[in-house]
């Protein structure tokens, strides 16, 4: 059983030259999106505000696509590279705002610790986790750890993003391949032990 996130070690690897095609480069990172716009956060935490690490989203190329389609799966809202920035250790606690999960590959994790949180609003108390797209939740002040993965390296995995959850702990550029899937899209053996209350 899952609730926030699953490893898919069953999937192929990108084809290397995939990889080869992505220049990371911390001070020339892309700024702007070419799948959604780039959403600029200012959080609080321990009475302190800041801008989060942005993330910048850009389609991938047709053949990346086709590769998607042929290999992993033939259903997904858009697949692409994004690049989260490293001007802040955190993305801010959000849901995504395109998409209901997304399937991730590293490409750089962005840092030794670097990992995605999840996090319950104690001023929700009983209300479910899952909640609805596009929150933008603007203080660490009223969040409660649920739960944490690091990395992964060298695997796909796919994330629940509509609850909340942040990336955590950004040391360099976090670089990804991403597809984006809405709930219906999903193949079946990928969601028949997820649970979320």
């Amino acid at each position: 059983m899952w609730k926030f996130y699953k490893i898919l070690s069953d999937l192929p690897r990108p084809p290397q030259h995939f990889f080869d095609e992505v220049v990371i480069d911390p001070d020339n990172l892309p700024t702007r999106g070419t799948v959604a716009d780039v959403i600029v956060r200012y959080i609080k935490r321990d009475g302190k505000r800041f801008m989060a690490s942005p993330l910048v989203q850009t389609k991938s190329t047709n053949e990346f696509e086709q590769w998607v389609r042929e290999n992993i799966t033939s259903k997904f809202n858009n697949a692409g590279v994004c690049y989260r920035h490293c001007n802040s250790d955190t993305s801010g606690a959000h849901t995504d705002h395109t998409r209901d999960l997304v399937l991730i590959y590293n490409i750089d994790n962005g840092g030794p610790n670097c990992g995605v949180s999840w996090w319950r609003n104690k001023e929700r108390e009983g209300q479910p986790l899952l909640q609805e797209r596009g929150i933008q939740h603007l203080t660490f002040d009223n969040l409660e750890k649920i739960g944490e993965v690091i990395g992964p390296d060298d695997t796909w995995f796919l994330l629940e993003s509509r609850i909340l959850h942040s990336v955590e702990n950004i040391e360099r550029p976090r670089v990804q391949f991403q597809i984006s899937l809405n709930y219906e899209d999903i193949p079946p053996e990928w969601v028949a032990d997820h649970v979320v209350d």
